[in-house]
């Protein structure tokens, strides 16, 4: 175990974490960055509790503990190793099995000493990766560019691990580093806003606005925004600000929180500082994104297409529902024309015999208990001697069926005479 350049400790494995946080304890009322011992020790089986807010940004006292934890965990060489050139890269590493072995290593680490909803895992991931890079960015502090390689793979500060040193030395020797690492810094030269509310996070200061507002409701984004940056024209920090309050002392309605919503295309804001970055949204800290807070899009590849904006409610379920109803509809209506297709062919069957009476209604039972009804037709004189012929040819027909019935009777019982004898 060694001291590194923040003065705390710097273990070789992760499972030597708790064991040996106790070290530090004579150290506690030295000057220095906070060691979060009773964090780093906190009785097996207890955890400390942190809520979170819509935005799925941790808020009260116990989201500063978390955010220092973090801090100490991005800086720990056996956790968040400084050999990686990109933090995606470092908790995307897999092993044998396709598991994320640095990624659980962390989220472990943080788990065995906080509870928190598993949506927030997303917010514990980033903060840790904006630490481990602002970590490097204070160890190029010690690099001199004016110095050899070698020279500086032997200027390894107390804590950093000398393999993990001369690796994050031999990437920033490379032109494509030293290129981006100048982009980087006029870039940084160009930035006009500087957060002026110390370590205290965007939601927790947004919290602390909801509470202190007499309905509860949570600041427009604007208003959250001058909260957290306060502006000094002599130091050149923060002009802009001015504006900002100019702007809603004339239009008030840019920040307006009536509907419930905190932020919107077109607002105060968005006005001062722009479009919103891709995946980004003004004021509001890490995590939101312009389709969580205002439903819309910023990627540029979808910046030139047509996109339009769909109910909620308007599920596949409800499409299948709508798809089986236009179904019924078209089978009750083709049901309706059979309906009038016979309708129609009846009344043309009835004028042609000429029945007076109603149409037929149909029978009940077919076998057994069929009810039928007289129909009387009046016939013509050619037609009843029709009639009288053919009730004639069915009499003989009906005699000459009781006659073969007699004779098989008959047969049948000289057969069973013979059978008998």
């Amino acid at each position: 175990m060694s001291k590194n350049i923040n003065g705390e400790d710097q273990f070789d494995g992760v499972e030597e974490i708790e064991t040996n946080a106790t070290d530090e304890v004579e150290e506690v009322k030295r000057c220095g960055r906070t060691k979060l011992i009773n964090v780093w020790n906190i009785p097996r089986g207890h955890r400390i509790v942190v809520n979170c807010n819509e935005l799925n940004q941790p808020i009260g006292e116990e989201a500063g503990v978390l955010a220092k934890f973090l801090g100490m965990v991005a800086r720990n060489g056996s956790l968040c190793s400084l050999s990686f050139k990109d933090w995606r890269l470092l908790i995307g590493k897999k092993d044998r099995n396709n598991k994320q072995i640095n990624k659980e290593a962390i989220l472990n680490q943080v788990k065995k000493r906080f509870l928190y909803p598993a949506r927030m895992e997303t917010w514990v991931l980033q903060t840790i990766g904006e630490r481990w890079r602002q970590h490097k960015s204070n160890l190029k502090s010690i690099f001199y560019p004016h110095k050899n390689q070698d020279a500086n793979n032997s200027n390894a500060p107390d804590g950093v691990l000398a393999d993990q040193w001369v690796a994050f030395v031999n990437n920033w020797m490379t032109p494509k580093a030293q290129d981006l690492s100048e982009t980087n810094r006029i870039n940084c030269t160009r930035r006009k806003a500087v957060h002026t509310f110390g370590t205290k996070s965007f939601a927790r200061n947004r919290e602390d606005l909801r509470e202190n507002d007499p309905e509860m409701k949570y600041p427009h984004r604007a208003v959250l925004y001058i909260h957290t940056h306060t502006s000094n024209i002599s130091k050149n920090r923060n002009a802009h600000v001015g504006e900002l309050k100019a702007l809603l002392s004339q239009q008030p309605d840019l920040a307006d929180t009536s509907n419930g919503k905190v932020a919107w295309e077109g607002d105060a804001l968005n006005k001062i500082l722009g479009a919103e970055k891709p995946g980004h949204v003004h004021g509001l800290g890490l995590v939101p994104n312009p389709k969580q807070v205002f439903d819309a899009l910023t990627s540029r590849s979808m910046k030139n297409l047509n996109v339009t904006t769909w109910d909620e409610t308007s599920s596949e379920d409800v499409v299948a529902l709508r798809l089986e109803l236009e179904k019924l509809q078209n089978h009750v209506q083709k049901q309706d024309d059979t309906i009038l297709d016979l309708q129609h062919a009846l009344e043309q069957q009835k004028g042609q015999h000429g029945c007076v009476d109603a149409p037929l209604s149909p029978p009940k039972d077919v076998h057994n208990t069929m009810k039928r009804k007289r129909i009387y037709c009046q016939l013509r004189s050619e037609d009843s001697s029709m009639l009288d012929e053919l009730n004639n040819t069915m009499g003989d027909e009906n005699e000459d069926d009781e006659y073969e019935e007699l004779q098989a009777q008959y047969k049948c019982s000289k057969i069973q005479d013979k059978i008998l004898t």
